[in-house]
C-alpha cells in the first residue's frame, strides 16, 4: 500500500511538471490545433525523460485518461470556449477521463511495476534500441492517436451554434464509457474470484527458484525464450549433419525455448 502511494505521488508531481512546462509554448502559440499539437509533444517528451531515469515506461500509462481532460480545460480557459458544444464534449471527455484514471487506479501496483510488455522489450532490445521503442512506438506514437481522437472535438468546440446531431452523438459517446464500466467491474469480479491468491513474497519466492525464468534488476524476470530471442547463438554441426546438408535441432535448441 505505502508502494503504491509513494507512485501515485511521484506521478502526481510527474505530471503536474510535464502540464506545466507544456502550458508555456501553447500559451504562446495563437492557433488552437498548433498549440494543442505542441502541448502533447512537450508534455510526453518530459514524462519520457522521468522514464529514462526511473526505468518504469508505465509512467506514461495514465497519459491516456489524463491528458484529454487538461486539453479540454486548457482550450476551454484559452480560447474562452464557453458554448453548448464545447461544454457537452466536455461532459463526455471528463466522464470518460475519469472512469479510465479510476481503472488505472485500482490496478496501479506503485513505481517499477511495469507493464510486462514494456518489460519484455526493455529485456529484448538494446539499451538504444529500447531507447527509440520507448520514445517513439511507446510514447510518442500514443500521443499522436490521443490528439488525432481530439482533432474533431477540437473543431466542434469552436462552433458555437448547436447541432441537434450532437445529442446523437452525446448519448453513444456516454453508453459506451458505460460498457466499459461494466467490462471493468466484470474483469475485476473475475480475478478477484478466479486469480491466483498469492502474496506478493510468495510470487517472488518462486520466481526465484523457477527453472522456467531468469531474474533481472528491480524485481524483474524473463522467460528463457523471452532471455534468447533476437540474440544469435553458434553450435557445432556433427558428422552426420555436415554429410547430410541438414541441421537437427534436437536438444541442442531446447535451452532456448519455453518448456
Amino acid at each position: 500500500m505505502r508502494e503504491k502511494l509513494e507512485g501515485l505521488i511521484i506521478n502526481f508531481f510527474i505530471y503536474l511538471l510535464a502540464f506545466g512546462i507544456a502550458l508555456v509554448p501553447f500559451a504562446l502559440i495563437p492557433g488552437m490545433i498548433w498549440s494543442t499539437f505542441t502541448f502533447t509533444m512537450v508534455a510526453t517528451l518530459v514524462i519520457f525523460i522521468f522514464t529514462c531515469f526511473i526505468p518504469d515506461t508505465s509512467i506514461y500509462d495514465p497519459y491516456w485518461s489524463v491528458a484529454p481532460a487538461v486539453i479540454w480545460l486548457n482550450i476551454v480557459i484559452k480560447y474562452r470556449l464557453i458554448n453548448i458544444n464545447s461544454l457537452l464534449i466536455g461532459i463526455v471527455i471528463l466522464f470518460w477521463s475519469f472512469r479510465l484514471t479510476i481503472n488505472w487506479w485500482k490496478t496501479y501496483k506503485g513505481l517499477c511495476h511495469e507493464d510486462w510488455r514494456y518489460a519484455s522489450y526493455r529485456s529484448k532490445l538494446s539499451k538504444f534500441k529500447f531507447f527509440v521503442v520507448n520514445l517513439v512506438g511507446l510514447q510518442y506514437v500514443p500521443t499522436v492517436v490521443v490528439f488525432a481522437s481530439l482533432l474533431p472535438a477540437l473543431v466542434m468546440m469552436q462552433n458555437a451554434a448547436f447541432n441537434p446531431l450532437i445529442i446523437i452523438g452525446l448519448l453513444i459517446s456516454i453508453g459506451g464509457v458505460v460498457l466499459e464500466i461494466v467490462s471493468d467491474r466484470a474483469i475485476h469480479r473475475f480475478l478477484k474470484e478466479n486469480g491466483v491468491k498469492a502474496s506478493k513474497q510468495e510470487l517472488n519466492d518462486v520466481l526465484h527458484v523457477s527453472d522456467l525464468v531468469f531474474p533481472l534488476v528491480n524485481n524483474r524476470f524473463v522467460t528463457r525464450a523471452g532471455a534468447f530471442s533476437g540474440r544469435w547463438f553458434s553450435f557445432k554441426p556433427s558428422k552426420e549433419e555436415v554429410e547430410k546438408k541438414s541441421f537437427i535441432f534436437g536438444h541442442r535448441c531446447m535451452p532456448f525455448i519455453n518448456p
